[in-house]
């Protein structure tokens, strides 16, 4: 079986559901839907991993297994495989990177990114609610932790330091 993420338009509700057939799936819900569907990620699961996801995501529920589109889920859905929402973003010419980019980069695990970035302990920008990083932001924030005599945060700057000798 399959759970999909399946949002109204651009910026709607997200549907959270579970289907052995996506593509019948998606056929049926247009038939009932006034705006235009688009599948965001589908994972493989089962009812009970389908149940712990509407409980993870109980407080931005509309209604039945319709979901407010929240910066909470998005960047969840953001960090799932073969998510279908990692269009390329650039601001000034420069590619933004998503949470999973940063976290493969520094080799922490998602969630941890986007807890950092809440807390401002790592450079981001925020377009339409979502977190994004710029490279160039996050290589001087290396940088600065690598040659830092006072690490704000000693776990990150020991990953930061191993990271940067295989790099130069």
């Amino acid at each position: 079986m399959k759970i999909y993420f399946i949002q109204q338009g651009n910026d709607g509700p997200i549907k959270i559901g579970i289907t052995w057939d996506i593509k019948k799936r998606l056929d049926h819900m247009k038939t009932f839907s006034p705006h235009p569907l688009r599948v965001l990620a589908i994972i493989n699961g089962d009812s009970k991993r389908e149940r712990l996801l509407h409980r993870k995501f109980k407080n931005q529920r509309l209604e039945g297994e319709w979901f407010r589109s929240s910066e909470r889920l998005m960047e969840f859905i953001r960090t799932l495989p073969n998510n279908h929402i990692s269009q390329p973003i650039e601001v000034d010419g420069e590619k933004l990177l998503s949470p999973l980019e940063i976290a493969e980069f520094i080799r922490f695990k998602p969630n941890r990114v986007i807890s950092m970035a809440r807390k401002g302990q790592i450079p981001f920008i925020r377009i339409s609610g979502m977190i994004y990083f710029k490279e160039s932001e996050i290589e001087r924030w290396l940088r600065e932790i690598e040659q830092s005599q006072n690490p704000p945060h000693q776990e990150v700057s020991k990953k930061v330091v191993s990271l940067m000798s295989q790099i130069h």
